[in-house]
């Protein structure tokens, strides 16, 4: 299962996803898609995935609980994202923070938090094919996306506020 998670608007390139969700699905028709957010671009994005004859991989959610949010990442194993703007990608760092890697189009705000082959993968802007390629390959390879998830949790632990709160007491 996939996840992608934000406010529905153009930036986000949920359009985009759903493009290289239609790439992965004449590929291999078991990977779904969850997205969940809210937003006014919902209603064009169902239609595309409608055109697409996508409503049985990908599924809208609206906006859910935190308890339901993280019952969605645990039970995902990718993380993806093809947003163009990002400041700093909460919800990348909550599906890392339970294990789960990283799929994203380059973003400058990203590199120091997913690292390629590492924890996850940045793809070029705007190349939804190598997006969808690189999530065929990991959502096929269980040792893969086993140790990105595992460095994924070990990555974030570095934000982790225990961690982070000696450093912070220096500055100020």
């Amino acid at each position: 299962m996939l996840i992608s998670v934000g406010k529905m608007i153009d930036e986000k390139g949920f359009d985009k996803l759903i493009k290289v969700m239609k790439l992965v699905n004449d590929k291999d028709r078991t990977i779904k898609l969850s997205i969940i957010g809210e937003g006014p671009s919902r209603r064009r994005l169902e239609n595309l995935v409608a055109e697409n004859n996508l409503n049985r991989f990908v599924n809208f959610y609206g906006t859910i609980e935190k308890s339901e949010l993280i019952e969605e990442y645990l039970n995902s194993s990718l993380f993806v994202s093809c947003s163009e703007k990002e400041s700093f990608c909460l919800s990348l760092m909550e599906a890392m923070t339970v294990g789960v890697p990283a799929v994203a189009f380059y973003e400058e705000s990203l590199c120091d938090v997913i690292n390629n082959d590492i924890n996850g993968y940045l793809i070029k802007n705007g190349s939804i094919e190598d997006m969808a390629d690189k999530i065929l390959e990991i959502m096929n390879n269980t040792e893969l996306r086993k140790s990105l998830g595992n460095c994924a949790r070990e990555t974030v632990m570095f934000y982790d506020v225990n961690t982070i709160k000696g450093d912070w007491i220096k500055i100020i």
